[in-house]
């Protein structure tokens, strides 16, 4: 496959990955005294080759890199660390303090996300229609790893605040809990950028749900503590760069309330499953499995916390889980 790339400034290129049929991923290259990866793509021989040819395309292969920085540690956006570091030994790998371990042993933590997902399309999807099921599980199939032990074997931790120098660039560590709660985001002051993984996208808002620990609250406070940044443009894990970084800010604040509005509104219908949520919120239309998938993790997630705020009560009847106000 051709190289996809964007030159975002003179010294920062966003590659742009394929890694499925379902997703792209983007990882970022600076050029300086120290050359830099922003994430890898997914552990699969063919994404590695895209980001491999990206680079030759760019004048430089992977032994010429420094570092590699990842964003949060899961296997589409870290994987392809993994199969780097088996021939290139000299690379440092740098990730947030807490995220490292599970960098260190990446396939079980893929082992124990598919079994987590089993359980929760189990117990929290029961009832939904069967096609949509599958398609849950396909997505949840880039999990799966066809070796079973991976991971790097020694990852550089680097907390909130710290200052990574690469030379004329240096780029800050900001803990960004909300994807997952190790996302980190790196801004670039000198040109105002920030990588930020799949804490920000272009549209709507990150995904959010327990299967990977996500949490509404740290989510709203990460968008509010990068709101004070000097911003020109945000770079993201996947999609379109964002040259409207406050508009897209709020528009994710905004989008994240109405969201939790919306499942109030619907559960003052009665009680209601969260499939049936869903099915209310997306108002009937299910043809997109990756829409389902998003919203179902999404609408559970916010549950847990109406349930803390004790705005909504949760019910178990015959095995089967709904939420009431």
């Amino acid at each position: 496959m051709e190289p996809n790339i964007i030159k975002i400034t003179e010294n920062v290129f966003q590659i742009i990955i394929t890694y499925s049929n379902l997703w792209n991923v983007n990882a970022y290259l600076i050029v300086d005294d120290k050359l830099t990866l922003i994430d890898t793509g997914h552990y699969y021989k063919d994404s590695v080759t895209i980001l491999e040819n990206s680079l030759k395309k760019l004048g430089y292969e992977f032994h010429d890199l420094d570092c590699i920085i990842y964003t949060h540690p899961h296997v589409d956006h870290a994987g392809g660390g993994l199969r780097i570091s088996r021939n290139y030994k000299d690379i440092i790998h740098i990730a947030y303090n807490k995220a490292a371990s599970t960098l260190e042993n990446l396939s079980e933590y893929c082992r124990q996300f598919v079994k987590l997902s089993e359980s929760f399309l189990n117990i929290v999807a029961r009832g939904a229609p069967p096609e949509l099921i599958r398609g849950t599980k396909e997505v949840f199939n880039i999990y799966n790893l066809s070796e079973p032990e991976l991971g790097l074997k020694t990852v550089k931790r680097v907390t909130h605040g710290e200052l990574l120098n690469l030379g004329k660039s240096r780029l800050q560590v900001m803990h960004t809990p909300s994807h997952t709660p190790w996302d980190i985001s790196l801004y670039e002051p000198k040109q105002k950028l920030l990588f930020t993984g799949d804490f920000i996208l272009e549209k709507g808002t990150s995904l959010l749900t327990f299967l990977i620990n996500s949490d509404v609250d740290n989510y709203r406070s990460s968008l509010k503590k990068i709101q004070r940044l000097d911003l020109s443009i945000i770079l993201p894990g996947h999609g379109n760069i964002v040259d409207n970084p406050y508009q897209a800010i709020e528009h994710a604040l905004k989008q994240s309330a109405l969201l939790e509005k919306n499942i109030l509104n619907v559960l003052k219908q009665g009680k209601k499953t969260v499939p049936e949520i869903v099915y209310s919120l997306l108002h009937g239309n299910l043809n997109d499995n990756i829409i389902w998938y998003r919203y179902i993790g999404m609408v559970d997630t916010y549950l847990k916390k109406l349930l803390r705020e004790n705005k909504v009560m949760k019910v178990e009847e015959n095995g089967n889980r709904s939420y009431c106000l």
